[in-house]
């Protein structure tokens, strides 16, 4: 029965999976349902345990969906590749992450939220680096007055470095890894920065 389970759940998050309409992922579905078709034409009585003919050939269709899973991989990192925003790149996670259920391929999400905080916590000292160079004399939307055009600015910061952590899995977020607890440290400390540079010019209102 967990063979079975197994089985219809991978159908299942194949079916799912082409009902999203992916760019380009015809050829990987084209490729599994050939294999799910090679498999129903062997024709097992899938409730007869004693038939160990079932086994054999559970543990071939297995080798072939790792084959198509290394396709489906390489298609996600070609996904990536092309998305040059975080928070774009968080939700192809996502739908991602909604779809697939296969621990080789989960393992695989797992690895890319770990990178894109990395690039998270890069993206917090640029923006550091920018609210210290521009601080006294920050960039203006043009037409506005000096208070509301500084307010404008530092809530433009706060959304960058605010929305993707928003976004990023709560478990991820509270890992003890020193380099994350850094990350989340510094988007604290900015943040509580930005907050105090807005009511400072809310009083020069």
């Amino acid at each position: 029965m967990t063979k079975l389970i197994d089985l219809f759940s991978t159908i299942q998050q194949f079916k799912t999976l082409e009902k999203h309409n992916l760019e380009n992922i015809q050829p990987i579905l084209k490729t599994f349902q050939g294999y799910v078709t090679k498999f129903k034409n062997k024709n097992h009585r899938l409730l007869e345990y004693r038939d160990d003919r079932f086994d054999r050939d559970f543990v071939e269709f297995n080798v072939d969906i790792s084959n198509v899973e290394t396709l489906l991989q390489e298609y996600i990192n070609q996904s990536f590749a092309s998305v040059t925003s975080i928070v774009d790149s968080l939700r192809l996670l996502r739908k991602f992450e909604s779809i697939l259920h296969r621990n080789t391929l989960k393992s695989g999400l797992q690895t890319k939220y770990n990178y894109l905080f990395q690039q998270y916590g890069q993206e917090i000292e640029k923006i550091k680096n920018d609210y210290q160079r521009d601080k006294e004399k920050p960039p203006m939307v043009r037409n506005l007055p000096p208070v509301s055009g500084a307010i404008t600015w530092s809530r433009h910061l706060f959304y960058r470095i605010s929305v993707p952590m928003e976004q990023f899995p709560q478990e991820l977020v509270k890992q003890r890894s020193s380099n994350i607890r850094q990350h989340v440290k510094n988007h604290n400390s900015l943040g509580y920065t930005l907050f105090s540079y807005e009511y400072m010019w809310r009083k020069e209102w």
